[in-house]
């Protein structure tokens, strides 16, 4: 005799039902690449003026792209505020990892743009309702929770000593 699902089970069985686990863990993948490569192939920090100039520009593409939201109405509208919020978010803590960069940085980048995505993922799940809706809630909290863990994975690799990596491995042969 198997027992009641509650609602977290249910939308579970949902998810594997679909096939959704296979998007999300491919959306995941497609994150995790981009947030790994995303700030490695810039070259140089910006001089003063430029981070200042970098700032003014973030804020006039932001209330550009907040004018454009406001024709929008009901769930569109809050979607769009959620994603231009989010490039505005995205686009500062870029900046500021330019000008310190560090590897901290660059995870505080990747924490920041999952959690932007994050939001405009909740935001378009509102769009459904019942168990689509809880199974787009569970998909956008795993993306979430996985682009976080593989930031948490990149940051403690690029601490990690290469020659210590090298000496454990060495000692196991």
């Amino acid at each position: 005799m198997s027992l009641p699902l509650v609602k977290s089970q249910r939308a579970f069985q949902l998810i594997l039902k679909n096939g959704i686990v296979r998007k999300t863990v491919i959306n995941g993948t497609l994150l995790s690449l981009g947030l790994a490569f995303s700030l490695n192939a810039l070259a140089h920090a910006p001089s003063r003026s430029e981070y200042r100039s970098g700032k003014k520009k973030i804020v006039a593409e932001h209330r550009s792209d907040r004018k454009n939201c406001r024709s929008l109405a009901d769930n569109t509208r809050n979607i769009c505020m959620a994603e231009a919020n989010g490039k505005e978010v995205i686009a500062r803590s870029e900046l500021k990892a330019l000008h310190k960069p560090s590897k901290h940085s660059d995870y505080d980048v990747n924490i920041t743009r999952a959690d932007a995505f994050y939001a405009v993922a909740i935001g378009k799940c509102d769009d459904h309702t019942g168990s689509i809706k809880e199974v787009c809630v569970i998909e956008a909290k795993a993306t979430k929770v996985r682009a976080k863990y593989e930031a948490r994975i990149i940051l403690n690799t690029a601490q990690a000593k290469p020659s210590a990596n090298m000496n454990s491995l060495l000692k196991h042969i």
